[in-house]
């Protein structure tokens, strides 16, 4: 199979004035060869899909849009002050978009300015914009919600063959040939240079998808592996900015940059201490190590891990993978709130499960899950009645959900149980309640305990060995 190389044989423009021709090869022949022979064959066909210069960027078949404004006061701005070099290149590619027909003159009273911007494949500034800024600020808003990039993800499930088109399997051609057909219904131009086929893995909005599994994009992975300690607040920010990104990916999240939080309080003065620096290193290496998630897939199994300590609580979502193993599909964690602090042992416990519910809500609602703790009077949570105040506005909260809580030892809880492994001086004070479970008096003795004057101590569960464990 064999790409004939085409040339763009409208809107040539004349290479007078320093300004270059602006036809080149559509499909470069080093590219072409790379590819199989199916690609190559969807190509040929509609290789008129394919842009043929910067220039020919295609004119949507749709109705024009109409900007409404909110103020009838044109916008007039002069023009920015630019270097000779700078003056060379705006005119040049003005009078290149005057050639391909995608400007034209006016004598409108609205005007704005333009600029060269940086760009990367050049290594230089020779991206043409024009700041609309102050015309912006007078339009009005066509409300188009976009999907949240965890929704795309998760559309990425089975996915095994990846295909990247940019703008200007037998399954997998029919897809492209829907999106060929589509463009050129609407006579929309692809760059070819920008396009990837066929792939067994893509990077995608900052993630690198492959069968099933996501991790980060090892472009951005380096950048925060090159970042240096921060100097003040701003830096500070810029760091933990970069980081959140992928806090789905670091377990303890929450815990771990507790002490970098400090410094961002209000009036808190900077000090970056060791214990700073312990927590900036260890997030930097979490991400460095290429933490790997599975995509969430609705058909398989759903079991959520929760605990809680004194400091933060924390869950892990899991599906079985092809081994039958249970693999972490997302991590969360939070610290506490001041009033959180108070709450007894069981209701940090309850805490962790409802906030986990919360937060992996798109996953778990209308599924059946389950939700394992090392807490063992929470197993009986669901069956509990008569319960007061906030353990009830809980249980109610989760009646939404259908799950069945099973009881795991901490041990073995490790992933979520790191967040409370670590016993602080303030749980050690706190006074301690024994509480004998029988099987027959289990929810009699929950309820007599939240009524009771112990409610805001820790209570410690002691199990007959028959029964429970």
């Amino acid at each position: 199979m064999s790409l004939h190389v085409q040339e763009n044989t409208n809107n040539k423009v004349d290479n007078q004035d320093g300004i270059v021709n602006t036809s080149e090869e559509i499909f470069p022949p080093l590219i072409v060869k790379q590819l199989s022979p199916p690609i190559l064959s969807l190509l040929s066909k509609y290789s008129h899909v394919f842009s043929k210069n910067k220039y020919d960027v295609g004119k949507i078949r749709i109705e024009p849009t109409r900007i409404n404004l909110t103020s009838d006061l044109p916008v007039s701005q002069r023009a920015y002050r630019t270097s000779a070099t700078e003056e060379v290149e705006i005119n040049k590619q003005v009078k290149n978009l005057l050639a391909a027909g995608l400007i034209k003159e006016t004598d409108s009273c609205y005007s704005s300015p333009v600029t060269l911007a940086y760009k990367r494949d050049e290594m230089k500034k020779t991206r043409l914009c024009i700041d609309f800024r102050k015309l912006n600020a007078i339009c009005k808003n066509d409300a188009e919600p976009l999907p949240q990039i965890d929704t795309l993800l998760d559309k990425l499930t089975n996915a095994k063959i990846f295909s990247v088109l940019d703008l200007a399997s037998e399954e997998h051609f029919a897809h492209l040939e829907q999106i060929f057909k589509i463009c050129e219904e609407e006579n929309i131009k692809l760059k070819f240079s920008k396009c990837v086929f066929a792939k067994d893995k893509i990077n995608f909005f900052g993630y690198e998808i492959k069968e099933g599994y996501i991790t980060p994009d090892n472009h951005n992975i380096e950048s925060i592996k090159k970042l240096q300690p921060p100097n003040n607040v701003k830096q500070l920010q810029g760091f933990l900015g970069s980081v959140n990104v992928y806090n789905k990916f670091i377990d303890s999240y929450a815990k771990i940059r507790e002490p970098l939080n400090q410094l961002l309080k209000k009036d808190k003065q900077w000090h970056w201490t060791a214990e700073c620096q312990e927590a900036f290193e260890l997030l930097k290496n979490k991400l460095v190590t290429k933490p790997v998630l599975q995509l969430y897939d609705p058909k398989l199994p759903l079991h959520v891990f929760c605990d809680a300590s004194q400091v933060a609580i924390g869950a892990v979502l899991k599906q079985p993978d092809s081994s039958g193993n249970l693999h972490s599909v997302s991590y969360h964690s939070r610290t506490l709130r001041i009033y959180e602090k108070n709450y007894c042992i069981t209701e940090l416990e309850c805490l962790a499960i409802v906030d986990a519910l919360d937060k992996f809500y798109y996953y778990l609602h209308g599924k059946k899950f389950i939700t394992h703790t090392d807490h063992a009077a929470l197993v009986w949570l669901k069956n509990v009645k008569n319960l007061n105040g906030r353990l009830f506005r809980w249980s109610l909260k989760l009646s939404m959900f259908d799950y069945e809580v099973k009881y795991l030892k901490g041990t073995a809880n490790v992933e979520a149980d790191m967040l409370s492994r670590h016993p602080t001086a303030q749980y050690i004070q706190h006074s301690v309640h024994l509480l004998e479970l029988d099987e027959m008096k289990t929810h009699q003795n929950l309820v007599n305990l939240y009524n009771s004057k112990y409610k805001k101590i820790n209570d410690v569960l002691v199990l007959k060995k028959k029964k429970i464990i």
